[in-house]
């Protein structure tokens, strides 16, 4: 009985330990502030989720973008530099959507590919907006 006893108190103190740790845990927490929708269960709820992801990182992507070319200067540099930097922004968002398109197509006609799509959007336009930080805000300023 004692064995029992013991492996059971061993196995609730494991239990308590592992959760004690799960919720200590920053990674994890994080992880749970940080994810759109966690409560998402269905595939329609996670497109759904997903959109609204893309649409938090593209609306971010704008207020920065705007904000770098209302930094550039009337000289003529500024001005070559803003029509150049316009002209890559244009080019890039027609990459950005027809490379995602192109991914949610290779789910053509599943549910999950709004999801695939609004995912490629997103990763795409956050690492667009930091380039653009790093490039016009971060090195220029040096």
């Amino acid at each position: 009985m004692y064995n029992d006893d013991m492996s059971y108190r061993t196995f609730l103190l494991a239990i308590i330990l592992v959760a004690v740790a799960t919720v200590a845990n920053p990674a994890v927490v994080s992880q749970k502030k940080s994810a759109p929708c966690k409560n998402a269960l269905t595939q329609p709820e996670m497109n759904v989720c997903a959109q609204e992801a893309y649409k938090k990182a593209d609306d971010e992507l704008n207020r920065v973008y705007k904000r770098i070319v209302s930094k550039l200067g009337a000289d003529e540099f500024a001005a070559s530099t803003r029509a150049n930097l316009t002209e890559a922004q244009r080019a890039w968002l027609k990459f950005r959507d027809r490379n995602c398109w192109a991914e949610r197509e290779m789910y053509h006609g599943g549910s999950i590919a709004p999801m695939v799509e609004a995912t490629c959007l997103e990763s795409a336009t956050v690492a667009r907006t930091k380039d653009l930080v790093r490039v016009y805000e971060t090195e220029w300023n040096r």
